[in-house]
């Protein structure tokens, strides 16, 4: 049996994301829950100062194919919301890292779920 404080806060994170997807939809580029989800994982992994590789993105299930993948990649780089990197000498591996514009954005939108939290 679920508690009313349980309800409430799965209600509560449900309204977090629906506010995310509708700061999303008001962006100046438009972004598919793919593609923004792509976005999320390449900030985490920056973040974390682990950057993520485009072969690791392609290597996970949930993102789609490979040319899904791949082709998101293509529009968030398009965009200027991320950029590929070589670390040292190893030109064979891309990796992946948010550009400013990405990173003040995916910020307002931690802003607007600030006051969201505040109400």
């Amino acid at each position: 049996m679920t508690s009313d404080t349980s309800k409430s806060g799965y209600l509560f994170y449900l309204n977090l994301i629906k506010l995310r997807d509708e700061r999303q939809s008001h962006a100046s580029f438009k972004l598919d829950a793919a593609a923004m989800r792509l976005l999320e994982l390449i900030a985490l992994g920056h973040l974390n100062v682990r950057p993520i590789s485009e072969s690791g993105l392609t290597e996970i299930q949930s993102m789609g194919s490979v040319a899904i993948v791949r082709e998101n990649i293509d529009l968030l780089v398009d965009l200027g919301l991320i950029e590929q990197f070589f670390i040292d000498a190893n030109k064979g591996t891309k990796y992946l890292k948010p550009t400013k514009l990405a990173i003040d954005y995916l910020a307002s939108v931690g802003q607007s779920m600030m006051k969201a939290v505040a109400v």
